[in-house]
């Protein structure tokens, strides 16, 4: 079943070996063991050809294998001759595919999806989760960050120290969710920052960032409740782009790659 020859989307693969090993282990962990099952209960016709499947494993640890028209996602595609933007599209007439990801239904799952073209096969995979509720704390971030901007206008240090703490304190849990390293009802402080310290000896995240998380979080409970620190701003404009920069990076990782232009739904 495994084509000699793969193409990524979507991935980080260095080499035409990584694509093929990726596309092995998806066939002989998931792909084939769903093909046998379902030949031994009768559930596949006799004539039964894989063209497409789907690995999807969703974060309350469950997973699911989806094969052919079961698999969903939106792709782009590139130019179908006589087709106009949001005809339908069969999959003996698109010659190439530009990216895919997950239906907004899906997005908090990870996925590993291969779908065969012409003889090739080409493979899409994201093992983030909760990618649609990190977005989420990081917009929220984006208004922390906000707020400490315009507090730092006004004077209200310990406001601006507050706000800046949760912001950082959000972009960090979206980060920490997204790559399996903390649960999402995860609420402790302790537990935020134990994690994300963890995760930059692993060399996964900024230290810059995460020297300023924890400088503000030593900083927090002395600018909220010690009126000795309420008029001093510990915050230099150098921090609040740093937060921005990494709000922006956050979202940029865990974002659906929406199609531009032609696109076509894989349903």
């Amino acid at each position: 079943m495994v084509s000699p020859h793969t193409d990524s989307i979507d991935s980080p693969l260095d080499s035409e070996q990584m694509a093929n090993r990726l596309l092995e282990q998806a066939f002989e962990l998931w792909i084939i063991p769903e093909v046998e099952a379902r030949r031994a209960a009768g559930r596949l016709p006799d004539d039964f050809q894989l063209n497409m499947a789907q690995r999807i494993q969703r974060p309350d640890g469950t997973n699911l294998t989806r094969l052919n028209d079961e698999v969903r996602g939106l792709m782009q595609v590139g130019p179908i001759p006589g087709a106009a933007i949001g005809d339908d599209a069969y999959l003996d007439q698109i010659t190439s595919i530009h990216s895919f990801d997950l239906i907004d239904e899906d997005l908090d799952s990870g996925h590993c999806t291969v779908i065969r073209l012409n003889g090739r096969w080409f493979t899409s995979f994201n093992f983030l989760t909760h990618r649609a509720r990190c977005l989420d704390l990081l917009d929220k971030a984006k208004q922390f960050l906000k707020a400490a901007q315009d507090s730092i206008a006004r004077g209200h240090s310990a406001v601006a120290v507050d706000t800046l703490f949760s912001a950082c304190e959000l972009v960090s849990k979206a980060e920490l969710v997204s790559s399996h390293m903390l649960k999402m009802d995860s609420k402790s402080h302790g537990q935020i920052a134990s994690s994300l310290n963890n995760w930059r000896k692993l060399g996964n995240i900024e230290g810059a960032f995460v020297d300023l998380f924890n400088r503000l979080g030593q900083l927090r409970p002395r600018y909220r409740y010690d009126a000795v620190f309420s008029e001093l701003t510990p915050i230099s404009s150098d921090d609040l782009d740093l937060v921005d920069a990494m709000i922006q990076d956050g979202i940029a990782k865990v974002s659906p790659h929406r199609p531009r232009d032609r696109s076509e739904s894989v349903d």
